[in-house]
């Protein structure tokens, strides 16, 4: 198996013969993604806020934390019908109990990957303690918690391994971590159109005195 282009390598790749790059796209995420066709690529390049965050990864690794690696790149993730090749910040969990990617985003960051081991779903809170750490690293690193965007798919994973998985369930949880949904698409399965919804960090949404409330309650 080669080494995996980065970023700056793909983006080139993507400059010297754009037709070319689209149209590999095309057939590579026919293949594990499905959906409506791939009309348009979009580079992301790194941004400040990214940048002050993949040098304080040691933080993490401090913590206790494993890092799987610090800048797995580029991650290739699809919306209807455009793919966004950017840098990420993949941050793994004691015991793979869990898996956070980050990707630049605008003027933040975009979670753009949260992942928890089926074990851990059995334990009350684990997804909440999860955010919670990931939030103590943003405030560690930048001081406050920055400008963030997700998507929800309405599933899970790729491939022959997609399963759907509840909006309401996916928003329900990013909610209480001060997320609210900014755009929603309702996709026409007759014309094989995405559903996903796009939700936002809104500071004055999150109580973090709250969160961790609940948190004990459920572990106590």
């Amino acid at each position: 198996m080669g080494k995996e282009k980065s970023y700056e390598e793909t983006k080139q790749e993507y400059l010297n013969d754009p037709v070319a790059f689209l149209k590999n796209e095309k057939e590579m995420m026919g293949t594990n993604i499905g959906g409506p066709p791939v009309q348009k690529v979009v580079l992301i390049d790194d941004n400040e806020i990214f940048l002050k965050l993949s040098r304080n990864l040691d933080y993490f690794k401090n913590k206790g934390f494993v890092m799987y690696e610090t800048l797995l790149g580029p991650i290739h993730s699809k919306v209807e019908d455009v793919v966004y090749i950017s840098n990420r910040i993949s941050l793994g969990f004691p015991n793979q109990s869990a898996q956070i990617s980050l990707t630049p985003e605008n003027d933040g960051i975009c979670i753009s990957k949260v992942i928890l081991n089926p074990n851990m779903k059995q334990k009350p809170g684990a997804g909440t303690g999860i955010m919670l750490l990931f939030y103590m690293f943003l405030i560690n690193t930048l001081g406050e918690l920055p400008p963030m965007y997700l998507e929800c798919t309405g599933h899970v994973n790729w491939g022959d391994k997609l399963f759907s998985y509840p909006y309401s369930k996916q928003t329900r949880f990013f909610r209480k971590f001060g997320f609210r949904v900014i755009e929603f698409n309702k996709g026409n399965e007759k014309e094989d159109e995405s559903n996903y919804c796009q939700m936002k960090f809104f500071l004055d949404k999150f109580d973090f005195e709250e969160v961790t409330k609940g948190l004990m309650t459920k572990v106590g």
